[in-house]
């Protein structure tokens, strides 16, 4: 079984995985189950059926996550009676399976309300798993039908802290946008940003900060004083101009802010004050552009673009040859957001042009972002030798974002066809179809499909002893990992390679999302960077594996391509049911939740030492 995940990429893996799915074992047939979801559409109606009829829960489980990922496409409104009636199984680990993948059905127009009812009433399960996963897929899909009854849980103190936190995830996304009920949701949240859980604070801070009038403003005020820098940082993002007896009080805070003793918070306090004070701020700006720290220079670039594309631009312009590479990342990005300024645009314009020969991948890859929607059919040379000297780390995700970028132009057909040709398996893939949505339905047929090609799969020795145990040790304290080599034993060999060769002492955690994640690791600083184990330019094919992530799980960042892991790691700070199945779990941290919580962007990873 586990053969045939890692090699679901081959022509023969569909009937193989269809003929594990009546294995006499439950577990494999969920397993097979679970890895016919993620890649075979055309499995939704055999994956359905074992979900209503399969006499193992761990298999109707399985099943029905399988069935909504294959048929969230072609098959919505199935999967959507599916999930409801999944919600009415006698077992709650298929009921919370159901309620964790309602999320990824999309729009069912008139037929949502019977889903959506379903998830409403799922929220008042006997289970709190399938409990906080209802409340969870309502948060993601944005519609409840009972608001009232989302922000009683969010405020019911004896509610668990997973049922609090997407309920207020929900309120954010839903009760913020609706005018008739706003005041009532504001006053939920400031109570929220009092609640003990820093994550459900912090929520609240961000739903707060969508809201511009005194109400919201005062209640950010207030959760500036939290003991967790995770809610201040919201806090002051949220900050913004109030006229009236508020002005005062603002501005205060955001000087203040200047002496917090969290470096994101005072990387925050920069676009406060750009929100809060406008052109008053300019000389604070031009101050954080100069820093030493880098997180400073980095954050004057969002708080330029509040005051004036101007000073954006100037700043942008100076942060280019920053020797940090996500600071100059930033700026090209930066740059990108000035395009469409009618004052400044047609000079931001030869600058990002001139950045597609830049020597680092990482600055040619913001270069082609920035110019998606601004490409003329002139401009095809200056991409087509972008695409065929982007070569090594970065290489081809700068090559598919180029034939993303180019594809609604008729013009780039012989660049698409050039493309399509790549010796990366998801360049090829992506330019195909993008030749496929500009021919004519007769010229489409003749279009020749790239050859199916599996990632090369490194050798790997089959695991017999117990699992690996390792701690990473970082400037804020320990974190005791176990590995996962049964699940994803490529994931783990090449990162005890790395360990090994000392290759992550001294590198930072260069992202931080509160209530999310904590992610590092990357050689050059700006997430970028890839390489495995096996090969320093080399990348990681998935693999995908049911495991959940929980608190803690340690998982594989990538790009859109799924077999493009290497050398930088993912700490979760809380259940994140999206990822499931789309990104590689490889460890669960067994120690140190209190410092993962307290990892600001710039900490270091001190070293990294397996224990057994």
């Amino acid at each position: 079984m586990l053969d045939a995940q890692a090699q679901r990429g081959k022509p023969d893996s569909a009937l193989l995985l269809r003929t594990l799915i009546t294995d006499p074992e439950a577990s494999v047939r969920a397993r097979a189950a679970f890895t016919l979801g993620l890649d075979h559409p055309d499995a939704f109606e055999v994956l359905g059926a074992l979900a209503g009829t399969d006499p193992s829960p761990l298999v109707r489980a399985a099943a029905v996550t399988a069935a909504v990922r294959a048929g969230q496409a072609n098959h919505a409104e199935g999967a959507g009676a599916l999930v409801a009636a999944s919600l009415q199984d006698q077992v709650p680990q298929v009921r919370a399976s159901a309620a964790s993948a309602a999320w990824l059905i999309g729009d069912l127009g008139e037929n949502a309300t019977v889903l959506d009812d379903a998830l409403t009433q799922a929220t008042h399960d006997p289970d709190p798993e399938v409990r906080w996963r209802a409340l969870f897929s309502i948060s993601r899909r944005g519609k409840v039908s009972d608001l009232g009854g989302l922000q009683e849980r969010a405020l019911t103190k004896q509610a668990p802290a997973m049922e609090r936190l997407y309920a207020t995830r929900g309120l954010t996304r839903i009760g913020v946008s609706d005018s008739e009920v706003t005041d009532s949701v504001l006053k939920a949240l400031a109570i929220l940003t009092h609640d003990p859980d820093w994550r459900v604070a912090m929520e609240a801070a961000l739903g707060l900060g969508q809201g511009r009038g005194e109400q919201a403003q005062r209640a950010l005020l207030e959760a500036l004083g939290h003991s967790s820098f995770h809610v201040r940082q919201a806090a002051a993002t949220g900050l913004r101009a109030t006229k009236g007896p508020l002005a005062d009080s603002l501005a205060a805070a955001v000087i203040a802010l200047r002496k917090d003793p969290s470096p994101s918070v005072r990387v925050a306090g920069i676009l406060a004050a750009a929100r809060v004070m406008g052109p008053r701020a300019e000389q604070t700006v031009r101050t954080a552009a100069k820093h030493e720290d880098p997180r400073m220079r980095y954050g004057s670039l969002a708080a330029a673009l509040e005051i004036s594309p101007d000073l954006a631009l100037e700043l942008a312009e100076e942060l280019l040859l920053d020797p940090e590479l996500r600071v100059a990342g930033a700026a090209v990005e930066t740059l990108g957001k000035l395009v469409q300024d009618e004052a400044i645009g047609e000079l931001v314009l030869p600058v990002l042009r001139q950045m597609l020969a830049s020597e680092d991948n990482g600055l040619r890859l913001a270069a082609v972002t920035s110019l998606v929607g601004q490409i003329k059919p002139e401009d095809l040379a200056l991409f087509a030798r972008c695409f065929a000297t982007s070569e090594g780390d970065i290489g081809p995700e700068v090559r598919f974002g180029i034939v993303h970028a180019v594809a609604q132009l008729p013009e780039a057909a012989p660049l698409l066809r050039q493309a399509a040709q790549d010796n990366n398996p998801h360049v090829a893939a992506v330019a195909h179809a993008a030749l496929l949505a500009q021919a004519s339905s007769e010229a489409a047929g003749s279009l020749q499909r790239p050859k199916s090609q599996t990632p090369d799969l490194p050798d790997v020795p089959v695991w017999k002893e117990s699992d690996p145990i390792v701690r990473l040790k970082t400037t804020k304290g320990d974190l005791l990992l176990q590995l996962f080599p049964r699940e994803a034993p490529r994931h783990v060999a090449s990162f005890l390679m790395l360990v090994e060769r000392g290759h992550y002492d001294g590198l930072n955690f260069h992202r931080v999302v509160g209530d999310f994640v904590v992610q590092g690791g990357c050689y050059r600083g700006d997430g970028n960077g890839s390489g495995t184990g096996f090969d320093p330019l080399g990348a990681l094919p998935a693999e995908f594996n049911p495991v959940p992530y929980l608190t803690g799980t340690l998982g594989m960042p990538r790009n859109e391509d799924p077999d493009s892991g290497g050398g930088q790691i993912f700490i979760t700070h809380r259940p994140t049911p999206h990822l499931d199945g789309r990104y590689t779990v490889f460890g669960q941290t067994l120690e140190g939740f209190d410092v993962l919580d307290a990892l600001e962007v710039g900490d270091e990873i001190v070293t990294i030492e397996r224990l057994r």
